[in-house]
């Protein structure tokens, strides 16, 4: 398990985030992190293509997904992210590019995790808190699901977010 960067420098609502690249099914709390993992477990030992993921056999899930497209090892790009996660992060990224080298912390630190996913070829589970102008703090949970291409080259991230005890509960 390691740590998510130092919530005093963050300028989203996430306040605490852990992550999990060794983690079992039964540790997922939500059902929608559950039905994306096992949809990607379901290929294991191979990593599922990107056009494996058909949203059609997945009608529960697209408030939750967000796709990060793999533009190098260091560099991604946010293709999609569904209204839930739009709300609990505080605002859409969908067409927004990020790197370990772009100016932004919050940038900076999610594209460090990406390509660590990409280096350990894994789903990772990661959990914590938001704290939402002002509201009380909000347990989250999301899983983060990698999917390479013929050749076995990570092209995209898929992920669910939701929050734990809210719509996104059990």
């Amino acid at each position: 398990m390691f740590s998510f960067g130092d919530s005093k420098k963050r300028s989203d609502n996430f306040s605490h985030i852990e992550r999990q690249l060794d983690f079992d099914e039964n540790d997922l709390e939500t059902v929608q992190t559950k039905a994306l993992y096992q949809w990607w477990r379901s290929y294991q030992p191979n990593l599922p293509a990107r056009a494996d993921f058909d949203i059609v056999e997945h009608r529960s899930l697209p408030p939750y997904i967000y796709v990060m497209e793999v533009l190098s090892p260091t560099k991604f790009l946010y293709r999609l992210n569904g209204e839930h996660v739009v709300r609990l992060v505080g605002r859409s990224l969908a067409t927004h590019t990020l790197s370990i080298d772009s100016p932004i912390y919050e940038d900076k630190i999610f594209a460090s995790y990406l390509s660590d996913l990409i280096t350990h070829r894994k789903a990772c589970r990661c959990f914590g808190d938001f704290s939402l102008l002002g509201r009380e703090h909000i347990k989250f949970e999301s899983v983060d699901c990698p999917v390479a291409d013929k050749e076995g080259n990570i092209t995209h991230i898929i992920g669910v977010l939701t929050d734990r005890y809210g719509d996104g509960g059990r």
